[in-house]
């Protein structure tokens, strides 16, 4: 009857230690992600730009940073309702899913604000080629109900260590390219994506 005891409670505990583990992963992983696309979250992304910095002082690496503002979204969510402007958010975020490589970060910051870290990246000409890849793959309108919508986004980016050594320098850089190309001013790459939404 002890030995039974014995081993009854040893099975339960490795059964709730298990069932813990398994919540706890799910809950660090929920507590990482955007609840409404999946990608990292803003915290989550600062962490990582932090380590990459990290990283890059160590083996004097470049990576750069892209941000995105969604231009007219607004709009989309003032005429069609916050359901379309999350359709628009979904299938944004699964358009930059699909032309990035896994050594690639993306996030939502907030909003329709999205940025991505993309590791070993800082050539002018290799990132004006990057932000032309995103310019097409906004071409294609999005449905939303049945309807299509032509959608477009600004892009800012930055690069350590030419633009930065910290995270708040390399996105307020990235952000302030952004808002140069919204405004038309951006004198350096022009990768405004001139579609309307």
């Amino acid at each position: 009857m002890t030995l039974f005891i014995i081993i009854y409670f040893e099975v339960s505990s490795r059964k709730l230690n298990e069932l813990f583990n398994a919540e706890h992963h799910k809950f660090i992983k929920l507590a990482h992600r955007d609840s409404l696309t999946g990608l990292a979250n803003r915290r989550y992304f600062i962490n990582e730009i932090e380590t990459a910095i990290a990283n890059a002082r160590i083996n004097k690496g470049t990576f750069c940073v892209l941000y995105f503002d969604l231009n007219n979204f607004k709009k989309i969510n003032d005429n069609l309702g916050h359901h379309s402007g999350d359709q628009v958010l979904l299938e944004f975020a699964l358009r930059l899913r699909k032309l990035n490589r896994s050594s690639d970060l993306i996030a939502r910051l907030g909003g329709d604000e999205f940025c991505i870290i993309l590791p070993g990246l800082n050539d002018a000409e290799a990132i004006k080629q990057k932000i032309h890849h995103y310019s097409q793959m906004l071409d294609t309108p999005l449905l939303i109900d049945n309807t299509p919508y032509k959608i477009s986004a600004s892009i800012g980016y930055a690069c350590y260590p030419e633009h930065g050594t910290d995270y708040e320098t390399l996105l307020q850089v990235a952000d302030q390219k952004m808002y140069q190309v919204k405004r038309g001013q951006n004198t350096d790459i022009r990768d405004t994506l001139r579609s309307k939404a």
